[in-house]
């Protein structure tokens, strides 16, 4: 691309960035129904369920990529991610699940196992302290104080080994 050419963009970035600053998402720019996406999301959900986590990352990815205001869609492709051992890949899918909702504390629980699984100790047990903050001042997200409380032992008993492996499987 010319210099030229890239100030022939900056019009068109410049109303793209004002259309998803009002809400919108690159699905209601292309044209792609709710319900076209609900029923991508239940194909993925069902490959994750048969193991097939390639094919459901890709489809998870692409739901993400077109709607990106839907938690859904980032945490079944990070939760791919995370069955293949991308470790990278899902932190980064959870993080933009995180960034969705920072009161929830599922996120960062898995954002610490896979930090854990690439040795960034200190940042899994950032990412364990906020989601425990949270899970103690919300109601809703209580039932996580257990499990965040004893990933947080396990990590301070320097097991960070056995922390790195989830107790159970992320869910899309």
């Amino acid at each position: 691309m010319t210099p030229e050419d890239l100030k022939a963009l900056i019009p068109a970035a410049g109303a793209l960035m004002e259309f998803f600053s009002r809400g919108h998402t690159l699905a209601m720019a292309l044209g792609v129904s709710r319900q076209a996406q609900e029923q991508l999301y239940l194909l993925a959900h069902r490959l994750y369920g048969q193991a097939k986590y390639g094919e459901a990352a890709h489809i998870f990815g692409q739901l993400t990529t077109i709607n990106h205001l839907d938690r859904r869609f980032p945490l079944g492709a990070g939760a791919c991610e995370h069955m293949q051992r991308h470790h990278n890949d899902a932190v980064a899918y959870y993080g933009v699940a995180f960034i969705l909702d920072l009161t929830d504390p599922v996120p960062p629980i898995y954002m610490a196992e896979n930090l854990l699984a690439m040795g960034e100790r200190d940042k899994a047990r950032q990412m364990l302290d906020h989601g425990l903050v949270q899970a103690r001042h919300h109601e809703r997200h209580r039932a996580h104080v257990p499990r965040l409380e004893a990933l947080l032992a396990l990590l301070d008993s320097s097991g960070a080994a056995e922390a790195a492996s989830p107790a159970h499987s992320p869910s899309p």
